[in-house]
C-alpha cells in the first residue's frame, strides 16, 4: 500500500527546501491569525513582499493598523483586511466566512500558566488549545 509520503521520500529534501516562487503565490489571500506580532507579523510581511492579499486577524488594532500602514508605505500592491476580536468568538468566525482564502496561517494563540504539564491546569490546556 502506498501512502501520501512516498511521495516526498521518493523526491528528497532538496525539493522540500526549494527557493520560493513567488509568481505562484502573487494574487492569493492569506489569512493570518495571530497577525499582531511574532512569527504572524513576519509571516505577513514576508507574504506581502511576495504579493499576497492579506486578511489579518488579532486583538491589537493597533499592531494590526501598524502593519497595514507599513505595508502601505512600501507601496506594496496588495490589500490588506484587518479583522480585530478574538479569533475563538463569533463575531470574528462570521467576519472570516465572507473573506475568500487561498492560504491560512493558524498562529494565533495564548499561554496560561507557567505550571509544569503535570501540575497546570486543566482548564487552561483547554482554554489554549481552544484557540
Amino acid at each position: 500500500a502506498s501512502s501520501d509520503c512516498d511521495g516526498v521520500r521518493r523526491q528528497g529534501f532538496d525539493a522540500l527546501f526549494a527557493p520560493s516562487q513567488p509568481e505562484k503565490l502573487a494574487g492569493k489571500t492569506a489569512l493570518i491569525t495571530g497577525a499582531s506580532a511574532g512569527i504572524g507579523k513576519a509571516t505577513a510581511c514576508a507574504l506581502a513582499a511576495e504579493g499576497v492579499n492579506l486578511v489579518l486577524v488579532a486583538r491589537r488594532e493597533d499592531k494590526l493598523l501598524e502593519i497595514s500602514n507599513e505595508i502601505a508605505r512600501r507601496r506594496l500592491p496588495v490589500t490588506v483586511t484587518c479583522i480585530v476580536g478574538d479569533c475563538a468568538s463569533d463575531g470574528v468566525f462570521e467576519a472570516l466566512k465572507q473573506q475568500p482564502v487561498d492560504i491560512c496561517v493558524a498562529n494565533a494563540g495564548l499561554a496560561l500558566g507557567k505550571d509544569h504539564v503535570a501540575t497546570a491546569d486543566p482548564a487552561d490546556w483547554s482554554k489554549m488549545i481552544e484557540v
